[in-house]
């Protein structure tokens, strides 16, 4: 990877931005979000899910939180 010389920080930070019209943005955009769900894959069971009420709705998405952080819920 070659290394690239800015004068500015306005200059370095333009250069991460990729043109959205570049060929190659959807194929960037996919290997992200692949990269993303091999740290961190998805714990919500697919479908709907019906819950009692709000705070039960609540207390599973907390506890599906705490579980995909590695906390405790103690």
């Amino acid at each position: 990877m070659p290394v690239t010389k800015y004068r500015d920080h306005d200059d370095a930070r333009r250069a991460l931005w990729i043109d959205s019209k570049h060929p190659r943005l959807a194929q960037r955009i996919r290997r992200l979000w692949e990269f993303s769900r091999r740290l961190a894959p998805p714990t919500a069971p697919k479908g709907v899910q019906y819950f009692p009420s709000i705070e039960a709705a609540n207390r599973e998405r907390d506890l599906r939180s705490l579980d995909r952080s590695g906390g405790s819920a103690d």
